[in-house]
């Protein structure tokens, strides 16, 4: 693994920290059957990222290579991601049908970011 390679997880982890963490706050504090602060939804939103991310940079394409279809391996991982955050949120208390729902609102938002960010500008 390169320091490229590295640096190039480092801007798109921050990407989807901006992207994913102001809708996981919002939309989780409006479904939740618990009331918690807006400290705790932060939290719960950075971890869902933290969590899962890494696992779709650096496990992911030891099992589906980008490189070769490139398709099934966003396909993939996405899946994988919207899956794990959903049961995180399930976790603090949001209804499973609203978890899954907040899970792909924010993921597919931040792989459109990563998608236009990537063709326009030509990274992460």
């Amino acid at each position: 693994m390169s320091e490229g390679y590295v640096a190039a997880w480092a801007a798109a982890l921050t990407l989807t920290l901006v992207v994913e963490t102001p809708l996981y706050v919002w939309l989780s504090r409006t479904f939740s059957e618990k009331d918690r602060s807006l400290v705790v939804w932060m939290l719960v939103g950075l971890l869902a990222s933290l969590i899962t991310h890494p696992c779709v940079w650096f496990v992911w394409p030891r099992i589906i290579d980008p490189a070769t279809d490139y398709g099934a391996f966003v396909l993939a991982a996405e899946c994988f991601a919207v899956l794990a955050e959903a049961l995180w949120l399930r976790l603090w208390g949001v209804p499973l049908r609203y978890s899954v729902l907040i899970s792909l609102a924010a993921n597919m938002s931040s792989v459109a970011a990563g998608e236009f960010t990537r063709s326009v500008f030509g990274w992460p």
